[in-house]
């Protein structure tokens, strides 16, 4: 057993630190740790993901019968809590979680201009459903995305939903919240996706540093942000569909962005 380990019953004197856990799937419950800069992790693979990508482990709830899956990876100084399944479940207040909860510190987020060098960025404006925000995460840093930036609108990326469904990628890619919108990006291409884009994603010819801009479904990127950009386009589509969602539209232009850029 770990040193840093503790049993369930030295674990429910600690109603201090268990109460960092309590109902997550509660609005309180995100706000608790917003607040405090921090963020829930929940799975062994997400879990595991954001500890490897550098994201500092502040404390770890684990069923007593999971508990040999942190030998897969290092804990450092977390404090960490063996639960039986009744336990675990009256802390968080649901069952799927996979056996482990995370408490994180948010990564330092940094401004646009110590990202304004990268190859590849990935704009999202006015998306604010958590799950897409969790998907074009996992998407961007899949594809070799170098940065996503955020307008306010943007859902937050750190939240228990956005961060299960981008299964921890969050560590994994710099993310900057613009202030200003659209964002200033001399010497930068941007390419807007719209299904009016007047060129066919699969046509464009880019070189350079190169950001790609996507909006909420439904709406769309705003007027302002299409007026930014270098280039509007668009995904062929059949069957009557005009649009796929934001998640899988990001996946096509990010794919080609990197295939084109990459050397020969």
């Amino acid at each position: 057993m770990r040193s840093n380990v503790t049993a369930s019953d030295s674990a429910r004197s600690n109603g201090d630190i268990l109460e960092w856990f309590s109902d997550l799937r509660s609005r309180e419950a995100e706000l608790r740790v917003r607040s405090a800069n921090m963020f829930y992790g929940e799975s062994p693979g997400v879990v595991e993901r954001l500890i490897e990508s550098g994201v500092r482990l502040r404390s770890l709830l684990v069923l007593e019968r999971r508990r040999h899956l942190l030998t897969q990876f290092d804990t450092g100084d977390a404090e960490v809590f063996a639960l039986t399944d009744p336990e675990l479940r009256d802390v968080v207040g649901f069952d799927m979680h996979r056996g482990m909860v995370g408490l994180f510190e948010r990564p330092r987020a940094p401004s646009l201009e110590e990202v304004d060098d990268v190859r590849i960025m990935c704009i999202v404006e006015a998306v604010g459903d958590d799950a897409n925000i969790g998907a074009i995460v996992r998407t961007a840093a899949s594809l070799e995305a170098d940065a996503l930036v955020l307008d306010e609108a943007a859902a937050d990326p750190f939240t228990r939903r956005a961060v299960r469904v981008s299964m921890g990628a969050v560590g994994l890619i710099p993310i900057v919240r613009a202030t200003e919108w659209p964002p200033h990006l001399p010497g930068r291409s941007i390419i807007a996706l719209t299904p009016a884009g007047s060129v066919e994603i699969g046509d464009v010819e880019v070189s350079g540093r190169v950001a790609v801009a996507v909006g909420s479904e439904g709406p769309g990127l705003s007027e302002a942000m299409l007026e930014a950009s270098d280039l509007r386009v668009r995904i062929d589509m059949g069957s009557g569909i005009d649009s796929l969602s934001v998640s899988h539209a990001t996946a096509i232009a990010l794919h080609h962005v990197r295939r084109v850029l990459s050397p020969t």
